[in-house]
């Protein structure tokens, strides 16, 4: 697992350090010039959020490319290793770039904060956020979003293998079509299973309820956040599902 990561990295790693120059300096550039030609400060600081959005697709889309390369070099038999392994190292590798993406933002939204004296960022919200509801709600919520994340890329490499066990392009348009189908299917059965969690209280598999009187000023006082096990466990199955359709075909339907 661990050779791979490192073979994953090496393959992106131009790629991965020319995007982080590129972040930077853009950022510098447009931090430079608000700061010289006195622009609104608010609409830079968007500005630039949408600059760390669109990296952060792009990181998810050097993902998607380095699990087809996997899947290229190991029906090569280039890969001495099971197959199990090639797409838990680009999720890995999406993580760790997530990860110093998220330093790098930090970093930024800090600095942005003293030089152009805006108080009201995402980072500084989102502590006064995490300190309103406590330690174990914000775990609960960024566990939320690791497993969502988890959730939509299992079903994204499954599509991808899809479409490689389908000469020309007509593969390419089976694994749209595969995953477009997948989720439809998926969200019509989770609405048929599990309807509250359609409500506005549900982000996924966490339920945050604001109390009565909790909103003081503006701000959360007391919320109360759990879990949804059946949600979760319905979820868990359908991954160890598409994870074993995904070997399955690794193993016996993918082409060159």
């Amino acid at each position: 697992m661990i050779n791979l990561l490192k073979y994953d990295f090496k393959r992106n790693a131009n790629l991965i350090l020319a995007g982080a120059a590129i972040l930077v300096l853009a950022q510098a550039a447009l931090m430079l010039a608000g700061w010289w030609r006195d622009w609104d400060g608010q609409i830079l600081y968007i500005g630039i959020m949408v600059i760390y959005v669109l990296f952060g697709f792009l990181a998810y889309l050097m993902m998607c490319q380095t699990y087809n390369g996997n899947i290229r070099s190991y029906s090569r038999r280039l890969l001495p290793l099971g197959s199990w392994y090639l797409p838990v190292s680009p999720f890995l590798l999406l993580v760790i770039c997530y990860l110093a993406l998220g330093a790098m933002f930090v970093l930024f939204d800090t600095l942005f904060s003293l030089i152009f004296d805006v108080k009201d960022t995402l980072f500084s919200m989102l502590r006064q956020f995490v300190g309103q509801i406590g330690f174990w709600d914000s775990a609960a919520m960024t566990f939320n979003f690791l497993w969502g994340l988890l959730f939509i890329t299992v079903a994204v490499f499954m599509a991808i293998t899809v479409a490689r066990t389908i000469d020309g392009k007509g593969g390419t348009f089976m694994g749209i079509a595969a995953f477009i189908a997948l989720f439809a299917l998926i969200v019509w059965i989770e609405a048929l299973l599990f309807p509250q969690t359609k409500d506005d209280s549900s982000w996924g598999i966490v339920s945050i309820e604001i109390n009565e009187g909790a909103i003081v000023s503006g701000a959360i006082s007391k919320a109360n956040t759990s879990f949804d096990w059946g949600l979760l466990l319905f979820e868990l199955a359908i991954v160890a599902a598409l994870y074993y359709a995904i070997l399955y075909m690794l193993d016996r339907k993918v082409k060159l």
